[in-house]
């Protein structure tokens, strides 16, 4: 295949991005790949893109405004009608490249980015086909699966980092994964024993390098409350695969089935496993292996 360093426009900001091309195919469908909650492009997508180009598709990854390679501050600024947009750039983009056929685009998101590709997909109805791996249904939903002392000090430090920016012009950070019982209870977002340890894990077991980003803004937390993309499954017009974990204790058990009802085309998958098992091992061959089959189901059949 064929990798090319290259990046769009959102909102005035350069997202940086990466296309992989299929050696000898001509114009080929197109997937733009979307990752999850505090995740960069490099985050085991290009281990995805591998697979799907091997299929004949071309792959587009990106960084989300203000994350990775991408321009914005500050720095791990997560704001989920943001990341929306810049997906919508994103596909906006790929329509526009001659080396892909723009009339058949598929989205993938898995996790936080599974609900907004089925945002965009609501958005824009010249959406091919979808695929969203354990989709937040919501915030309100997502953390009721928090305990409440975690929600209250998410809050607290959600008004410390409102009040800072806004006199102080200084951002509060807290960390975006932690670990309760091996780090002294300092607070992070996703602290469940799973988190931290997953994440560093998506980041090819570098935890040096996953540290060193591993921080954003408290005040996401109103934001993601405020989020709903469960409101906008019903509006999406293409056939959408749905994966679900069902034994997810980050975004909660059973957000990607409610989400797979409201979408008039979805087909319902789930497994028992947590909030990081797609990404590896057998889990990862089984999601991978799900994805192809219904893309070339539905991709492949558009032309």
């Amino acid at each position: 295949m064929t990798v090319v360093e290259t990046s769009f426009p959102s909102a005035g900001l350069r997202c940086a991005a990466t296309l992989y091309l299929p050696d000898g195919v001509a114009t080929p469908p197109v997937i733009v790949m979307a990752h999850g909650f505090g995740a960069t492009r490099v985050m085991r997508l290009p281990d995805y893109a591998a697979r799907f180009v091997a299929e004949g598709w071309a792959v587009l990854t990106f960084d989300y405004r203000c994350w990775g390679d991408s321009e914005g501050s500050p720095r791990n600024n997560l704001d989920p009608h943001w990341q929306v947009a810049d997906l919508l750039a994103a596909i906006a983009h790929v329509r526009g490249l001659p080396q892909v056929d723009g009339r058949r685009i598929a989205l993938w998101g898995t996790a936080f980015s599974g609900a907004h590709v089925i945002v965009a997909a609501a958005r824009d109805p010249r959406i091919t086909a979808l695929v969203a791996q354990g989709p937040l249904a919501s915030g309100v939903r997502a953390a009721r699966v928090l305990p409440i002392a975690h929600q209250l000090r998410g809050a607290c430090h959600g008004v410390v980092d409102a009040i800072s920016a806004r006199l102080r012009h200084r951002r509060h950070n807290v960390r975006i994964a932690g670990d309760y019982q091996h780090d002294g209870g300092r607070f992070a977002i996703a602290a469940g024993p799973e988190s931290l340890p997953g994440e560093i894990r998506l980041h090819n077991g570098d935890a040096q390098s996953y540290h060193a980003m591993n921080f954003m803004p408290a005040a996401f937390v109103f934001a993601f409350m405020r989020y709903r993309p469960i409101t906008s499954a019903s509006r999406v017009a293409c056939p959408a695969l749905i994966l679900g974990m069902e034994r997810d204790d980050h975004f909660g058990r059973t957000g990607a089935r409610a989400m797979a009802d409201r979408i008039p085309d979805a087909t319902y998958r789930g497994y028992p496993i947590g909030h990081w098992g797609p990404y590896f091992d057998d889990n990862f061959d089984e999601f991978v292996a799900q994805t192809i089959r219904f893309l070339h189901q539905h991709l492949d059949s558009s032309r």
